[in-house]
């Protein structure tokens, strides 16, 4: 028959019979592509077509579109162009997904229409749309040309995914991707005990979902990117310093190697592209510094092995490869390994890495070893403001805390900084109190060698109670008579909407009269750390001619 001609006179089941039988795919074969598209169009606007047809025009078109039998330009005009008015979630669900397959071809236009879904009524199409938008700022990022930018990226795709599993409870592939992408976060950022942890997890809800559906699972992107970061966590694991049989190792070092860089994956152009290109990035940000900075003191090693006769061509080629990788520091000029240090340990500056540098070439490189070792244990507020942030995400995760009062909350903050080397009083009677008689109780003070060095106010809101965040705010300023750099005012927030109250929470303190003076407010630092759940902003303030700050940090605290 003539394709279409008798198909919408037919009864039902022979419709059904008819998709899957993949009779549509079989005469195809004798069709010009107007003949296929025109019939995939009519079925998909034949108002009263079942849905399980519609979706069988549309999957089979776009095999159509990979066979070569229909341009790309056909199916992306039909998906951004020609599709009318609301469809059923399924279909809708299915546009978008497909959608996200030819992003490279239009860009700008498909990711307007999954912004738009990804604020969509319905949940489901919201959680399609937020995914597809997670796998698109993957793809971006890996455009990207700088460590900065490609962490920006990775932030955005992991709120993305974190809104796909928020809207659809069933979408374990998003909360796989959510957890790469704080595993991708966490490695750029040197913390080495939270990706491993991570990297357990993921590896564990992988297998979770190869046991309940094999079939799926085989093909899910995610499996691709996973398989990456699996062999990144393996050649973060080696250290050469423990090394035996070099040989072996450095084989052993080149399969990982080789089996990243030439990871496949096949689906579609579009998969294809984010999962190789997230591969030459990892091999980029993370194994490059690694084979830098751990590899230094093998180079020997690697030219002993690099004459030796019975050394095959591709171990050859990656001994090579890893040699220039290695001297690429030296040649520079510059010692690496100290920036690597100061990138670690914030609280060590310019002139502790000047002194370790002139000490190593005086008689005792001992004392100039101990002195920069000393240096790392000095507090940084950068350091104090990370180790707080991680307190938090703790505590969310904690279903202990979920109802908790703001004492047993603070106990546990002060555990956790205490644990990453702070000394840390509670409820210290210091300073003087909000009515300026008699000393005030201080919820946390942080002291270094026995003199403050920051203050933690914290309190419980279950709406913007404005009148007793500003008595909380007031109070630091009373508690704070020295001046401190930094002091942090930490909201436990129990709200269905937290969005919301952080829009409120910025406007009130950007117009709050504070004890000393507001001189600016910065809202970019919370782009530093891609909570949904933890907003972070710091006010400035003018205190007698000295400018302090304020961190102002608010933890969604959910049912």
């Amino acid at each position: 028959m003539k394709l279409g001609e008798e198909y919408f006179n037919w009864e039902l089941k022979e419709r059904i019979r008819y998709w899957d039988e993949e009779n549509f795919l079989s005469e195809a074969e004798t069709l010009n592509e107007k003949e296929i598209y025109l019939f995939a169009k009519n079925v998909l606007k034949e108002s009263s077509e079942k849905l399980y047809c519609k979706r069988r025009a549309l999957q089979d078109l776009l095999t159509l579109v990979y066979r070569g039998k229909v341009k790309p330009r056909r199916i992306i005009g039909l998906l951004l162009d020609e599709w009318e008015g609301e469809q059923e979630t399924s279909l809708e669900c299915l546009r978008l997904k497909y959608l996200s397959l030819f992003y490279q071809n239009e860009s700008d236009d498909i990711k307007e229409i999954l912004k738009e879904k990804s604020n969509d009524k319905n949940c489901e199409i919201v959680s399609e749309a937020s995914y597809q938008m997670g796998l698109i700022q993957i793809f971006d990022a890996n455009d990207t040309l700088s460590k900065k930018d490609y962490q920006i990226k990775i932030a955005a795709a992991e709120s993305f995914f974190e809104s796909a599993e928020k809207n659809d409870d069933n979408r374990i592939d998003a909360r796989i991707l959510k957890l790469i992408c704080q595993y991708l976060i966490d490695s750029l950022s040197f913390k080495s005990k939270s990706a491993d942890e991570l990297y357990l997890r993921i590896m564990a809800l992988i297998w979770e979902t190869r046991l309940l559906s094999l079939d799926e699972c085989s093909n899910a992107v995610f499996i691709g990117i996973s398989r990456c970061i699996s062999k990144l966590q393996k050649i973060k694991c080696e250290n050469p310093d423990y090394w035996i049989d070099y040989r072996k190792e450095f084989n052993y070092l080149c399969v990982q190697f080789y089996e990243l860089k030439n990871v496949e994956y096949k689906e579609n152009s579009f998969f294809e592209k984010v999962v190789k290109d997230t591969s030459e990035k990892i091999i980029e940000h993370f194994i490059e510094p690694i084979f830098k900075f751990n590899y230094k003191a093998a180079l020997s090693k690697i030219d002993v092995l690099l004459n030796q006769d019975s050394i095959v061509d591709v171990e050859k080629g990656f001994l090579n490869y890893l040699k220039n990788i290695v001297i690429s520091d030296t040649i520079s000029g510059q010692d690496t390994s100290l920036s690597y240090i100061k990138e670690i340990y914030p609280m060590v500056n310019d002139t502790d890495i000047e002194e370790f540098i002139k000490g190593l070439h005086e008689s005792n490189k001992t004392v100039a070893v101990w002195k920069l070792l000393e240096s790392t244990k000095r507090y940084s507020y950068d350091v104090l403001l990370n180790s707080i942030v991680n307190a938090c995400v703790k505590l969310q995760g904690n279903h202990i805390y979920r109802n908790a009062s703001e004492d047993d909350r603070n106990g546990f903050i002060k555990n956790i900084l205490e644990t990453a080397g702070f000394y840390v009083k509670d409820q210290t009677r210091w300073g003087i109190s909000n009515t300026g008689k008699s000393a005030g109780e201080v919820d946390l003070l942080i002291e270094e060698k026995n003199s403050p060095y920051s203050i933690i106010e914290a309190l419980n809101l279950s709406s913007l109670n404005e009148n007793y965040l500003n008595l909380h705010i007031n109070k630091i300023f009373k508690y704070d008579t020295t001046g401190l750099p930094f002091n942090f005012i930490v909201s436990y927030v129990k709200i269905k909407d937290f969005g919301v109250f952080w829009e409120k929470y910025k406007k009130h303190i950007t117009e709050h009269k504070y004890p000393a003076e507001l001189e600016t407010i910065d809202f970019s630092i919370d782009n530093e750390f891609y909570y949904s759940g933890i907003k972070i902003v710091l006010t400035k303030h003018n205190r007698n001619g000295v400018i302090t700050g304020l961190y102002h940090i608010c933890v969604n605290i959910s049912e």
